[in-house]
């Protein structure tokens, strides 16, 4: 059975669960009135919230890369951006400069290290990854048509999955690196999709 872990005061709500390397789970909560990234520390045996987002801004969707960094998805900037946080700075810093009125958001980071997001750059939703050597960010997917690719996730072992309509509707969509292409995983009945993978 399903045991509730956070216990979020009044109206506001807790959800984007992630862990750290040393298993302290992260997530975003609007009990400060927006979105926030908190953690629970057990400890105190309560929620601590990280994140003070300037102004209006918000800071959403946690995810850790193996050597411990938080990155996270914000619009302090006034569009949304992938942030990381520094505990020695003990505060957010803005990662990507996404090119025009494109954004970024949702990072997901694959088991070497490697930051990948969806960005629409391109003038559609796909995924990129961000490259050390190059110093950029790098569209990964090239959805055909009109469809889309978006929501990164990895798996243990390193594969990628995500979510893109290309064949019409959502579906789940894994990445093979021996085939370098995109093959379609999940294949919903009737007019149902399927998003948001996650391990």
């Amino acid at each position: 059975m399903s045991i509730r872990f956070t216990n979020t005061p009044g109206n506001s709500e807790s959800s984007e669960p992630a862990f750290s390397p040393d298993g302290t789970l992260y997530f975003t909560s609007n009990q400060s009135g927006k979105n926030e990234i908190y953690y629970y520390s057990d400890k105190q045996a309560k929620s601590v919230q990280l994140t003070n987002t300037p102004g209006d801004g918000e800071s959403r969707g946690p995810a850790f890369s193996p050597d411990g960094i938080l990155y996270f998805t914000s619009n302090q900037s006034g569009k949304n951006e992938i942030y990381y946080y520094s505990d020695q700075q003990a505060k957010s810093i803005q990662f990507t400069n996404t090119p025009g009125d494109g954004e970024s958001w949702e990072p997901a980071i694959s088991p070497d290290g490697i930051l990948y997001f969806t960005s629409n750059q391109s003038g559609k939703n796909e995924i990129y990854y961000y490259s050390d050597q190059q110093a950029r960010s790098i569209r990964f997917t090239n959805t055909p048509g009109d469809g889309e690719s978006r929501e990164p996730a990895f798996s243990p072992d390193g594969t990628l999955y995500f979510t893109s309509n290309q064949s019409g509707k959502d579906e789940i969509y894994y990445y093979s690196d021996q085939q370098a292409r995109s093959t379609q995983l999940t294949n919903t009945p009737g007019s149902g999709g399927s998003s948001e993978p996650a391990f």
